[in-house]
């Protein structure tokens, strides 16, 4: 899974704490081929040009690597 955090997002800022309070969610976020993004100054729509280019670099970044392991 890709998780794309959004630095001014209340959803992402939660997610996190979830993380920190939760051993089943750590261990599910911890797995092997997940992989985080963080975009510090983004909204939670990703509304900027700059976050939606980021954005895409990430997903585009990490298909390439999945299709890799095929």
């Amino acid at each position: 899974a890709l998780f794309v955090m959004s630095g001014q997002s209340l959803i992402s800022k939660e997610f996190d704490e979830l993380l920190a309070r939760s051993s089943k969610w750590r261990a599910a976020y911890g797995r092997s081929g997940n992989e985080r993004v963080d975009l510090p100054n983004a909204d939670q729509a990703f509304s900027s040009q700059d976050a939606k280019t980021r954005v895409n670099e990430a997903v585009i970044d990490w298909l390439q690597r999945l299709h890799q392991f095929e």
